[in-house]
């Protein structure tokens, strides 16, 4: 029978993943803490939806036909599940046991260990703690508020009464162990049951060591703030070079202190008409990248007036 380790633990300052078949290899990733945590916040639900629903009618047919091919199609759509989020990882691998687990029973105890809600209610489980972890951060971690006061805090928001309690967030117990892990170091370990205790337990965690929260200004999603002046994420958000709302805010500055200077607009303009060549196909990344190199030495060199602006804006026009 099939059988799968899943861990989650949080050591010096970084979030890490190691899961995968007891009897194979084991995958690694690890994060700055709470990255996993804050892009669940970001995810899109109405994804999520689409792909549930579409494994919600195949359980049910599996339920009734018990196919190889229709079995595969559920392991496919829960892949592309694991492929949104770090936390989806559990999820194939949590099935693949159970379909072993449901064929040694030989179907007798089939509805309970393939539950289709477990899957179609996923959407609105993740929605509904976006919600409320939103709200979370708001009234007990925001950096507008004083750090000393993340206890009274706490214990004030839950003990006020609300009109609607699903609003409120709630912490649930974790299958947690304090073990030694690789780095020699002993620290407690989540041994999640579901994808809940996975976000339940990071959640936790940001409340315990009180982190400061704040919504970033380029992109409108929460962040830690790793110094009290930070106005922007270090969330990806280009998805192409993989960097940050803090790195692109940092670009777009400089670009714009820059506006007035007649050689930088010069050497903007000519960048992104190559630029747009890669994609037409006309040169390669690596040639426009090579010609890059050599347009920002030219631009350097005309800076310090070494050559004069009208031979600099020729070179552009007319380089290889």
């Amino acid at each position: 029978m099939f059988r799968y380790e899943f861990q989650y633990y949080i050591l010096d300052g970084r979030e890490h993943f190691v899961y995968g078949d007891r009897d194979g290899t084991m995958l690694r990733e690890n994060y700055l803490f709470p990255q996993s945590l804050l892009l669940l916040l970001d995810l899109n639900v109405v994804e999520i939806d689409t792909i549930t629903h579409r494994l919600d009618r195949l359980i049910e047919r599996y339920q009734a036909e018990r196919t190889e091919e229709i079995e595969k199609e559920i392991m496919s759509g829960l892949e592309e599940l694991a492929a949104m989020h770090i936390f989806f990882t559990l999820l194939p691998l949590d099935w693949r046991w159970r379909f072993d687990r449901a064929r040694d029973a030989d179907w007798r105890t089939m509805s309970d260990l393939l539950p289709r809600k477990r899957i179609s209610h996923l959407y609105v489980e993740v929605q509904e703690r976006q919600r409320q972890i939103k709200t979370l951060f708001h009234e007990i971690l925001s950096s507008e508020l004083d750090r000393a006061g993340t206890p009274q805090r706490m214990a004030a928001y839950y003990q006020k009464e609300i009109k609607f309690e699903q609003d409120r967030y709630h912490f649930r117990l974790h299958p947690v162990c304090y073990e030694l892990v690789e780095q020699g170091i002993f620290t407690d370990v989540l041994y999640p049951d579901d994808v809940y205790d996975l976000i339940d337990y990071s959640v936790t965690e940001c409340v315990k060591r009180q982190l400061r929260m704040k919504v970033c200004e380029r992109c409108g999603r929460w962040f830690v703030m790793s110094r009290n002046t930070a106005e922007y994420c270090n969330l990806p958000v280009d998805g192409k070079r993989g960097r940050s709302c803090r790195e692109v805010a940092a670009m777009e500055k400089w670009t714009e202190s820059r506006k007035d200077d007649t050689i930088f607009k010069e050497y903007r303009r000519e960048y992104k008409r190559r630029f747009a060549w890669i994609r037409a196909g006309r040169i390669t990344a690596e040639e426009f990248y090579q010609w890059s190199e050599q347009a920002r030495l030219r631009e350097a060199d005309c800076e310090k007036g070494g050559t004069s602006f009208e031979e600099f804006k020729n070179w552009l026009k007319y380089s290889n």
